[in-house]
């Protein structure tokens, strides 16, 4: 990473460091090469695209990072299940299945949105606190609309 940065081995390892310590990135794995191990990191935190940005991509692309993030986000959550992170009395799951007009799909954004910067402004308070208890948990919020199926009849008016 140092090469292809064109910054020193010694700053980059540092820095590296920090957003392991920090909780955005995690060590997966070490690698010998050329004679020193190299070791492999990835992001724990997805950047955060906007709506705007979202609605600017191709949408190959858009369709893209939603199955990469979903195939994640599956396996992720299936280990914590099979672990029992779910056994906790603070762990939360829910499905909702909605039927929705323009105006309530557009409430259902806002209130994601509110949720993910309350979300956030927890975050910076657990940080700030710095408690020797912390463990890393994770959030999933999703909104979206159903593909068509026979299940559909469920939601009809009646």
């Amino acid at each position: 990473m140092a090469r292809r940065l064109g910054e020193p081995v010694n700053s980059v390892a540092y820095h590296t460091g920090m957003l392991v310590r920090h909780g955005y990135a995690e060590l997966v794995g070490t690698e010998r090469r050329r004679g020193a191990n190299t070791r492999l990191y990835r992001a724990t935190i997805a950047p955060e695209i906007d709506g705007f940005e979202w609605e600017s991509l191709p949408i190959e692309m858009r369709r893209s990072l939603t199955l990469g993030l979903l195939q994640l986000i599956n396996g992720e959550v299936r280990q914590a299940a099979a672990g029992g992170s779910f056994d906790d009395a603070d762990a939360h799951l829910t499905r909702s299945p909605l039927l929705l007009d323009d105006e309530g799909r557009s409430a259902v954004a806002e209130l994601l949105r509110g949720a993910y910067d309350e979300l956030e402004a927890i975050r910076t308070s657990c940080r700030a606190r710095d408690a020797p208890t912390q463990a890393r948990h994770e959030v999933v919020m999703m909104a979206y609309e159903r593909a068509p199926d026979i299940e559909d009849e469920r939601l009809t008016r009646s």
